[in-house]
């Protein structure tokens, strides 16, 4: 599956499309479908669904789905995975740590997280909803 790197709030994506990557990532098959494409979790902002290293599937999706969590690409080409909300006039980009807060989503949903795969010691733990993953 392409593998667009890690993924940090506020770094900068070094790419404009997911699937420009020439590097890829094994993926359970069930995850494997057209499109798809993963990343790895570089931070805490969605601790404790989300754990640093963490590989992500995403299914590419360009429109908002609010409360899934998405892959979104600010326009200042910084990258960021949050939960979708909508407060009333905007959408936002909630993170599930506390310790972080909502920002205004401006630019672009790239797609929702649909599959995690987590090493935790000598296993591999994996959730996989094809519809979408939810805190």
């Amino acid at each position: 599956m392409p593998y667009a790197g890690k993924i940090s709030a506020g770094q900068k994506m070094n790419w404009s499309d997911p699937y420009e990557s020439d590097d890829y990532e094994f993926v359970p098959s069930v995850m494997a479908a057209q499109g798809r494409f993963c990343c790895r979790i570089d931070g805490d902002s969605m601790f404790d669904l989300l754990h640093p290293d963490d590989l992500c599937v995403f299914h590419p999706h360009r429109s908002p789905r609010l409360n899934l969590v998405v892959l979104y690409r600010h326009f200042d080409m910084t990258g960021t995975i949050k939960q979708l909300k909508h407060d009333g006039e905007r959408f936002i980009l909630h993170p599930t740590n506390p310790a972080y807060e909502d920002v205004h989503a401006q630019g672009d949903c790239l797609g929702y997280l649909v599959g995690i795969v987590r090493k935790w010691g000598s296993r591999e733990v994996m959730v996989y909803d094809p519809d979408g993953i939810t805190p």
